[in-house]
């Protein structure tokens, strides 16, 4: 969560409701809060085996959210930069955090793609996909 002390700069200092707001905002669009908010009134489906997939700049926050409110067997994490406050917390579990190429696709893009392929075709129809 961000303070509005994070905010500061020479220019806001005799601002201090500027920011609050700043602060207040960044927080409100936390995407990990978002999960976990999200989780506590809508519970998961029961599954045997529950995996999480995520895709795009919020994805490790968003796994990281789902690996704190529900037990995963296995992750996969494809991002543009994997965020190194969050990573190493989801890369010590059973989920693998992946970068890819963004705008223009790459190596990395391919190599995601080949293990999102990979690591969807070991699922069963009693599994669930978050």
């Amino acid at each position: 969560m961000f303070t509005p002390e994070q905010f500061y700069t020479f220019s806001l200092h005799p601002h201090p409701s500027v920011m609050q707001v700043l602060a207040s905002a960044i927080n409100a669009v936390d995407a990990g809060a978002a999960v976990k908010n999200h989780l506590r009134e809508n519970p998961l489906p029961n599954a045997k085996r529950v995996f999480a997939f995520g895709l795009g700049k919020a994805a490790c926050a968003m796994t990281s959210a789902l690996a704190d409110s529900v037990k995963l067997v296995e992750g996969l994490v494809v991002t543009k930069h994997a965020d190194p406050s969050i990573t190493p917390r989801l890369r010590s579990g059973r989920i693998a955090v992946m970068e890819g190429n963004h705008p223009v696709p790459g190596l990395r893009c391919v190599n995601a793609g080949t293990a999102a392929l990979k690591f969807v075709s070991q699922l069963t129809p009693d599994d669930l996909l978050v």
